[in-house]
């Protein structure tokens, strides 16, 4: 039999080689991954909103057949997403989720794909040390890996994804004949290709002047940013309304920066809790063209 002090000394070792992972411990922000940088104060009651800000490749972008090289600037910041979730995951602190562009709750047979990757093809490989870098939505990897254990919703509605990303489009074509028709107004000859470019994009007569051409872009451009302005608000609600029917005590959001605000705002609205999490690697692209468009709408206000 063993001396009772080694068994003393083997069970120090133990306890000091195992992960220190506590069940169901409050969730933390490990500052390798990110930072809080807004809260909402609580009073209400409800589950506690972590709203994660990414920053992502357009989900078209295949990176399951054929790894960009090199990696993509938002490597880092979906690694540091996934790290933060997935520790979470392991110490019990948190078991739903809500992702980005897709809509209904993401299970192991769901058909739902991101950057060429569904879940079946990320089950295959979730074991694999490279796994945290795999460039696809983080919510669908955490899916394929813990499956019954997490639950995965789309918070979204892929409707007004697709309406949003038009209006996005359009906004900014908007911008760049407005800009380029006021750059050149009084050169006939550099004009001549954005005013018939403008002529054909919103079907004016042949014979618009410039100045008719501006007064028409600015016009297209406030209702292409108000357009943008409500997809967004609309999938902020429905998000929102998702959330509130959550009976957990801690849930995640991982949404493009430009949600954060609103998000939060309805959060503040319902006094529920939140922290707006800025990861490693974040770029504000997506709100300071929010930012600009918004800019533009206030400036086209004042004309």
């Amino acid at each position: 039999m063993m001396p009772l002090q080694s068994k003393i000394v083997l069970a120090a070792t133990l306890a000091i080689s195992l992960p220190s992972f506590s069940v169901h411990a409050e969730p933390r922000i490990d500052p390798r991954y990110g930072k809080i940088v807004a809260t909402c104060p609580a009073s209400g009651t409800g589950p506690r909103v972590w709203i994660f800000k990414q920053w992502h490749l357009s989900p078209s972008i295949n990176t399951k057949d054929a790894s960009p090289v090199p990696a993509p600037p938002q490597e880092k910041n979906q690694t540091a997403i996934y790290r933060q979730l997935d520790r979470w995951i392991r110490e019990q602190s948190l078991k739903e989720i809500y992702a980005e562009g897709c809509s209904g709750e993401l299970k192991s047979d769901s058909g739902v794909s991101f950057n060429g990757w569904k879940i079946a093809d990320l089950k295959k490989v979730s074991d694999k040390e490279s796994y945290p870098g795999i460039l696809t939505s983080v919510p669908l990897k955490l899916e394929a890996k813990y499956g019954g254990s997490l639950h995965v919703k789309c918070g979204d509605d892929e409707a007004l994804v697709r309406e949003n990303n038009l209006a996005f489009s359009d906004a900014r074509g908007a911008i760049g004949f407005m800009t380029r028709l006021s750059q050149y107004k009084d050169d006939p000859e550099r004009v001549k290709i954005y005013l018939d470019g403008a002529i054909e994009a919103y079907k004016m007569q042949r014979n618009t002047t410039v100045s008719e051409a501006i007064s028409r872009t600015k016009a297209e451009l406030r209702k292409a940013i108000e357009r943008v302005r409500s997809a967004i608000d609309r999938r902020n609600k429905r998000l929102f309304d998702a959330i509130r029917a959550s009976h957990e005590k801690d849930v995640a959001v991982v949404f493009g920066g430009m949600h954060a605000a609103g998000l939060a705002n309805l959060l503040k609205q319902e006094k529920l809790s939140c922290a707006v999490i800025e990861p490693v690697g974040y770029q504000d692209d997506e709100e300071k063209l929010m930012a600009r468009l918004t800019e533009e709408l206030d400036a086209l206000s004042a004309d």
